[in-house]
């Protein structure tokens, strides 16, 4: 918007309504502003330009429209995450995206490696056993030192 107060600039394109402004009434003061300082506001997704009465009119109501929305499914959200806290589920145990390796496969990666075995070694075990690597895909050496490197040593739950 620099160049737009500097005279620069004719116009602001914008490709969604929400991308510039996140309530009504801030989204309003960038129309008023653009407004008085003789720019237009271009709102791509719904082919509107703010330069015409009918323009500011209909962008005003877009606007409360988004507003009342992003509410709409910021509450939704909270009830569900409320929901899932009293069944007792926690994101990224339960629920969410899950280890793509097991902690028993981090705990014998860091087993093999502290026995002084290679990284190709480990990884040769790991294939020969039939374990997939992340993705399902052969372990590689380079596979072995990312876990290594990127992976806490999960303590032996098993003695």
């Amino acid at each position: 918007m620099l160049r737009l107060e500097k005279g620069q600039a004719n116009a602001l394109f914008v490709t969604r309504i929400d991308r510039l402004a996140r309530s009504t009434q801030d989204f309003l003061s960038i129309v008023d502003h653009a407004h008085r300082n003789n720019w237009r506001l271009v709102l791509l997704d719904l082919n509107l330009d703010t330069s015409s009465y009918q323009g500011r009119f209909v962008v005003t109501i877009m606007s409360a429209l988004a507003e009342m929305e992003r509410a709409i499914i910021a509450e939704r959200q909270k009830d569900i995450h409320e929901d899932r806290r009293k069944q007792g589920l926690v994101w990224g145990k339960d629920l969410g995206p899950k280890p793509l390796i097991s902690n028993e496969i981090v705990q014998l990666i860091f087993t093999r490696r502290a026995e002084g075995k290679s990284l190709r070694n480990i990884a040769n075990e790991l294939n020969a056993s039939n374990v997939k690597a992340a993705y399902g895909g052969k372990w590689t050496a380079s596979n072995i030192n990312y876990v290594l490197a990127h992976k806490r040593e999960e303590p032996d739950t098993q003695g």
